[in-house]
């Protein structure tokens, strides 16, 4: 998701392709994370590049610069949720085809792990039907 603030040009769409926030400043992660490079080569593709005014270390962060103006920003949809409500900010959906990322648990023997991983995997399938758990080997 696109977070923005409320009176931000884009604060009205529903949806839009990742290239049309490339004509604003950016907010982003570090460039150690993987949604960084993700969004590097996106802008890259585009033909493009992101003006990043600040680098930020969290999400949490990252919503809150995009709070105080400093641009908008790139979050994963529950992110987004939470501090769109705690804030007040607006959420564009992405249409752009890379903006639904699918993550996957992969554990070598589910029924081996230690009692702590197993009542995290337990919540997170739980919170999320869509959470694919793989046994490797």
């Amino acid at each position: 998701m696109l977070v923005v603030r409320p009176d931000h040009p884009l604060a009205t769409m529903r949806e839009t392709g990742f290239a049309a926030s490339l004509a604003y400043d950016h907010v982003g992660l570090s460039q150690n994370s993987s949604l960084y490079t993700l969004l590097e080569h996106a802008a890259a593709e585009a033909g493009l590049t992101r003006r990043l005014r600040i680098h930020v270390t969290a999400f949490d962060a990252l919503c809150r610069m995009v709070d105080v103006g400093l641009g908008v920003g790139v979050v994963p949809r529950r992110v987004g949720n939470f501090f769109a409500s705690a804030l007040g900010l607006r959420l564009v959906g992405l249409t752009t085809p890379w903006a639904k990322r699918n993550l996957h648990i992969v554990v070598r023997d589910v029924a081996s792990l230690p009692a702590p991983a197993r009542l995290l995997l337990d919540h997170l399938v739980r919170v999320d039907a869509e959470f694919a758990v793989s046994a490797a080997g």
